[in-house]
């Protein structure tokens, strides 16, 4: 019965019998196609384009991660002035380097003597640091020591002098534990290491 209403219908209309032929071939094709392959036409189609994207999402990840690896190594906030000496970007404070010095430690009076004394680089206004200038060098983010390695790389993970600026007191003075940025004081006949400093004209205290 179908047949021939579909035979009456298709008679008077060519273009109708075209559009009717190709609705039920694909009617019947989709149905084949993933009984074939296990899926579907429309799926392969979006699975093609999905897995294009997670894979230049990935590929986009993977780039923003080297850059940003890239840049973390290339950061640093000092400069080797490769005589001796460093200077730090953020404050313009510029220390001495080495610690071939602090074979001998030296008692807080003669720590201060010595960085007072010292001629390095061109420079004879060498001091000892202050408490903020000490506490700038060091971070709790790194241990023994708790300093930029790769700058100061020699760097003893010991006591070393500051100076707090308490001309009253005569019998202690003040220190950073360059193992683990810790602060104490003792007394001044005790020995302990030294890293001298200068100011240049972007120091700040």
């Amino acid at each position: 019965m179908r047949y021939f209403r579909f035979k009456a219908l298709t008679s008077d209309s060519p273009l109708l019998a075209i559009l009717l032929s190709f609705t039920i071939l694909i009617y019947f094709t989709i149905p084949l196609y993933a009984d074939e392959t296990g899926g579907s036409l429309f799926d392969s189609d979006d699975a093609f384009f999905s897995d294009d994207l997670n894979t230049l999402i990935q590929e986009e990840g993977e780039s923003s991660e080297k850059t940003d690896g890239a840049a973390s190594q290339n950061m640093s906030f000092y400069v080797d002035n490769g005589d001796g000496t460093v200077t730090a970007i953020l404050t313009g404070l510029m220390w001495q380097k080495g610690d071939t010095h602090n074979d001998v430690k030296r008692d807080w009076k003669a720590s201060l003597h010595y960085c007072n004394q010292l001629k390095l680089a061109g420079h004879s206004d060498w001091r000892m640091p202050t408490r903020n200038e000490l506490q700038s060098l060091v971070s709790p983010m790194q241990v023994n020591p708790a300093i930029d390695q790769k700058i100061f790389n020699h760097c003893k993970s010991d006591w070393y002098w500051l100076d707090s600026g308490d001309e009253k007191n005569d019998e202690n003075a003040d220190f950073i534990h360059f193992y683990n940025a810790r602060e104490g004081s003792t007394h001044q006949d005790a020995s302990a290491c030294i890293r001298c400093v200068r100011s240049n004209s972007n120091a700040t205290e």
